[in-house]
């Protein structure tokens, strides 16, 4: 039996008849290869010469945190240039003080550093260096084994770490390398993590050039790199790094991205075992470049397009592995471009308190990002009427996740449309949810323009933005009462929904754990958990609460499936107290709370 869902939320219904109907059919019963996660990266560059300052600034901290708090590890790693400009010099020594303040962040955090072997303390090494190899084979083993006696081998084996970045570019080769001496760089880092792990069996992963990659003559580092890769037995890279960006396009950059491959394969065939990683896929190259199209849903929907996208023409298709496909979205903003750069968040630097202090909000982009990490086991097929459609589902043994998109590049349309989505061969006894990211119920920028775009929103509109943040909970949870289900969505364009399903026999939800309290201002926290012990993706909220005296009370208005809170307490009254979070499913069920936290401002 088919059951028939019409769901429209109330702005969009207020629209006229739908213009348009398109269809999906998803088959659960079916199932394709096994999907990993290989979108969970973002990447930043510190300024050059300020790499201390801004990695170890409170902003960036802040930054740091935020991004860690999706949802099933949403995004997992950070890469982040000139690392290694953070270690000092004392006389022969390395003083690594600043590095392990900014890992052992990113570790709290439970995050991991894609990590380039790029930059060098205090300047100290140079061309004079005789021994290329020697110089870089010894730093590399010392700064990772130094990582592994911190954190332990099974963490730093799940790290990638990466060459320099674009070496063929003068402003990256400030050691002015030839190609030779390039090779030699490569071949000292792999010796380095070698050697670092020599006693263990596991290899930590090299990956490179992470080149731009034009031609030969102008890009000899790189292409150099892969015909010496494709002529001896033993490559020192586990994955093969490139960054090609769209144009503006989404369409543009995956284009470019399979012609780039279907070209170095040709060219290297014994390479096209080696997995491939472009770990700068924008849209749009320069990150600091204003484009409204940067803070609405429009970029959440491109960037959802793109990972849709690579999964069917570079996995299914091709059968080559990806190792990471990575948006360099990772920066943080400045006045007066809150919302239009390419960032995860929008950053208001808020001057005009006492202390100053800064505001986050989430962008579509940010929130994207969690949605995409319901997505889980092994892919289904789909079958689909249009090309302004892209979607992927996956199912386990008790879940079912379909991820549908539907966009036009950066174009908007609010005319109604209508998609028909057929799932068939669920289980019995499900219960599922549908959310939505769109320019209607998700869209923090268009409330802060509709308030005159101040460049400090006061307490009542940053409220009304944070409503605004999260993913919208269009139905649910609610009862599956067939194994086939139709549902019929009212939308516009630009939108991304998720559809997800949890059989019965799910285990109702662990512990939240790793609480973190952090003052934002006074009588403002921001709160941020983990949902490592969870072990759960059917969450319906996280509840939130807080305890002055003698009684918890929920502090969280609304349902929250993001791992994070702010909370400020109105009035003048000092904010102190416990906090704690428990999570709660589809079926209302409570995990355990996690430790409670004090605070005092």
């Amino acid at each position: 039996m088919l059951i028939t869902i019409i769901v429209s939320s109330i702005i969009i219904s207020a629209f006229s008849n739908a213009n348009e109907t398109y269809s999906i059919h998803i088959d659960y019963s079916s199932s394709e290869a096994k999907i990993e996660p290989f979108w969970q990266s973002t990447g930043f560059s510190p300024p050059k010469g300020e790499v201390d300052t801004y990695l170890l600034s409170q902003d960036s901290k802040t930054n740091i945190a935020i991004i860690g708090a999706l949802p099933n590890r949403g995004i997992k790693q950070i890469r982040v240039h000139w690392l290694l400009d953070l270690i000092k010099t004392d006389n022969s020594d390395f003083n690594y003080v600043n590095l392990d303040l900014v890992l052992d962040w990113m570790h709290f955090q439970s995050l991991s550093p894609r990590f380039e072997l790029m930059g060098f303390p205090n300047n100290l090494f140079s061309k004079n260096v005789k021994n290329v190899t020697t110089f870089w084979s010894h730093f590399t083993e010392t700064t990772v084994k130094r990582y592994i006696d911190r954190y332990g081998l099974n963490i730093v084996e799940k790290w990638s770490f990466e060459t320099w970045n674009e070496p063929d570019l003068k402003m990256y080769n400030i050691l002015n390398y030839t190609l030779n001496e390039y090779k030699s760089y490569v071949f000292g880092c792999r010796k380095g993590l070698d050697k670092a792990v020599k006693k263990n069996d596991s290899v930590l992963r090299l990956g490179g050039p992470a080149g731009v990659f034009k031609d030969f003559v102008h890009h000899p580092l790189c292409w150099g790199l892969l015909e010496m890769c494709n002529s001896i037995r033993d490559c020192p890279l586990q994955y093969i790094s490139f960054h090609k960006k769209g144009d503006g396009s989404a369409g543009r950059l995956v284009s470019k991205d399979l012609q780039f491959l279907d070209h170095f394969h040709e060219t290297y065939p014994n390479l096209k075992h080696i997995p491939i990683a472009n770990d700068e896929a924008d849209i749009l190259t320069n990150w600091s470049l204003e484009e409204e199209w940067r803070a609405d849903a429009k970029y959440a929907a491109l960037v959802a397009r793109v990972i849709i996208e690579h999964y069917r023409e570079v996995i299914q298709k091709r059968g080559i592995a990806i190792e990471i496909l990575s948006n360099d979205n990772g920066f943080m903003n400045y006045n007066p471009h809150f919302f239009t750069q390419r960032t995860l968040l929008a950053r208001f630097q808020m001057n005009n308190t006492i202390p100053p202090h800064t505001q986050f909000f989430f962008k579509p982009v940010y929130s994207v990002m969690g949605l995409l990490s319901y997505l889980k086991g092994h892919s289904v097929a789909i079958n689909k009427t249009s090309p302004l459609i892209n979607a992927i589902a996956s199912r386990t043994r008790r879940t079912f996740s379909a991820l549908v998109v539907y966009s036009n590049e950066t174009e908007a349309d609010f005319s109604d449309t209508t998609i028909r989505i057929t799932l068939k061969n669920l289980s019995v006894n499900c219960k599922y949810v549908i959310y939505t990211i769109n320019n209607l119920e998700t869209n923090p920028y268009s409330v802060w323009n509709a308030a005159g775009a101040p460049v400090y929103p006061d307490t009542d509109l940053r409220w009304k933005m944070r409503s605004q943040q999260l993913p919208f909970r269009v139905l649910g949870p609610d009862s599956a009462n067939s194994t086939n289900l139709e549902i019929v969505l009212n939308i516009t364009m630009p939108s991304v929904y998720l559809i997800h399903a949890c059989n019965s026999s799910i285990k109702a939800p662990g512990p939240t754990t790793h609480l973190q309290v952090r003052m934002v201002q006074d009588n403002e926290v921001l709160l941020i958990w983990k949902d490592d012990r969870v072990k759960s993706r059917c969450i319906k909220t996280y509840v939130v609460e807080f305890c002055a005296g003698s009684e918890y009370t929920r502090i969280n208005e609304m349902d929250v499936i993001f791992l994070s809170y702010q909370y400020e307490l109105p009035g003048d009254v000092g904010l102190r107290g416990w906090f704690r979070v428990k999570a709660v499913d589809y079926w209302n069920r409570s995990g355990p709370y996690s430790d409670p936290v004090y605070y005092q401002e």
